[in-house]
């Protein structure tokens, strides 16, 4: 039986980081929006301006993402930009006003981009030469994958509990 190469291995990491990082913090948190206004009294133009904050943040990043990498290593990059929206997810949980809702928006922003897709397109080029392509698909994969795992899973915690035992679990989870 032929051993799998190790590249398998890192593109399987890879797509973990993106669900992590694009998933939790960009595709499924649509997840928490009703629960913004509903359950944290932001009004529906703050609800979708925490969004905006969280865009404008991440477009930031994307003028230092190349130094940023390059400084600290992708490894490094990587680790810390998950833990970097493991903060901001617990911010969100925190809040009790539009103001910090903001900041974990842009701690999230940042790290999305900081850690996220150039990093990992950047760690796969290192470890395929055939089938690049396949390999950051899958990854990109983890992203998709979340939208349908995560809104079943984190609406009962909603619900039953609160939104920001909800954050608090996702950030337990980057963790």
């Amino acid at each position: 039986m032929k051993k799998p190469h190790y590249a398998w291995v890192i593109c399987a990491c890879s797509a973990l980081t993106l669900f992590c990082l694009g998933g939790l913090s960009v595709t499924a948190f649509s997840v928490f929006q009703p629960y913004l206004v509903s359950q944290s009294g932001l009004t529906n133009a703050q609800s979708s301006t925490v969004l905006t904050v969280r865009n404008l943040f991440s477009f930031a990043a994307l003028f230092f993402v190349t130094a940023f990498n390059r400084r600290l290593g992708l490894r490094a990059s990587i680790a810390l930009s998950v833990l970097g929206e493991a903060v901001g997810f617990v911010l969100y949980a925190l809040a009790d006003c539009f103001a910090l809702y903001c900041a974990g928006a842009a701690v999230v922003g940042l790290a999305y981009t900081l850690g996220g897709i150039t990093a990992t397109s950047l760690l796969l080029s290192r470890w395929f030469h055939a089938h690049r392509s396949l390999a950051l698909g899958i990854c990109s994969a983890g992203t998709g994958f979340s939208s349908i795992l995560l809104p079943p899973l984190l609406t009962p915690v909603i619900q039953g509990n609160s939104l920001q035992a909800a954050f608090m679990i996702t950030a337990a989870f980057l963790v």
